[in-house]
Parts: structure tokens; sequence; C-alpha cells
């Protein structure tokens, strides 16, 4: 229980990502990829609502549904994923992922965002509808 302890401290300060870092030691550490699937789930669940009591006044409850609608397009993807990497695919494409995104995050310059709007909402939210069918889902072999 130590990786989530530590999976939720690095979540915590980055402010995403709980799921597939903690995806990624627990499924090294742990021969059952159902139980990790399901630990990850309720960690999350967990995490994303205590974020969202806290924060409830501060969300503006309007824009919700475009991010949220935004992720539905990147579902089938990560569904067929899911079916055709098993264990040790989705574990590497996962780690892989997240080490490429690590470095283009170092490396890039400041993103700049002059005009808001949906069009800003949607595109980070449309590559999480990826992880989060892989995280929902129990990981086949």
């Amino acid at each position: 229980m130590l990786a989530v302890l530590l999976a939720s401290t690095l979540s915590s300060i980055a402010g995403f990502a709980f799921s597939a870092i903690c995806g990624v030691m627990l499924l090294q550490l742990m021969a059952d990829p159902v139980q990790a699937v399901q630990i990850m789930m309720v960690c999350g669940i967990a995490i994303q609502s205590l974020s969202v009591v806290l924060l409830r006044r501060d969300i503006d409850w309007r824009t919700v549904p475009v991010p949220v609608a935004s992720g539905i397009p990147g579902l089938p993807f990560g569904l067929w994923l899911l079916l055709h990497l098993g264990l040790t695919g989705a574990r590497e494409a996962i780690g892989g992922l997240l080490t490429a995104y690590a470095v283009y995050a170092l490396l890039r310059r400041p993103l700049t965002v002059r005009r808001g709007g949906p069009s800003a909402d949607c595109a980070p939210a449309s590559p999480a509808g990826l992880p989060a069918v892989w995280r929902a889902s129990p990981v086949r072999q």
C-alpha cells in the first residue's frame, strides 16, 4: 500500500494522473491485475470525491459537461488497446506515455491560453478517455 500512498502524494502535487502512476506501480507489485485495478478504482474515486467536495464552491458547474463529453471519443480507442495489448503491453504503454509526457513537460515552453471557451476545455479532456477505460476495466493477460 506504500505504492498507493506514493501515487496519491504525487498526483496531489501534480493535480492529476493518480491511476496512471498507481497503475504502473501496482501492476509491477501485484500478481492479480484485476485486484490492482479494483484498488485503483476505489482509491481514484475517493481522491476525486474529496477534491470535488473541497472545491465545490469554486467549480463552475455549468462548464463541467463540456470536458466530460469530450472524453467520450477516446473510449473506443482505449477499449481497443485494452483488448489487444494485454497486461504487459498496457503496462509498457502507460509507462512509455508517462515518460514521454514527463520529458515533453520538462522541455516545452510554458503554454499561455489567451482565450478560453469550450474548445479550450475539450482539448485536455479528449485523451482522458484512454486511461479511463484501462483503469475501469479488468486487465487481461
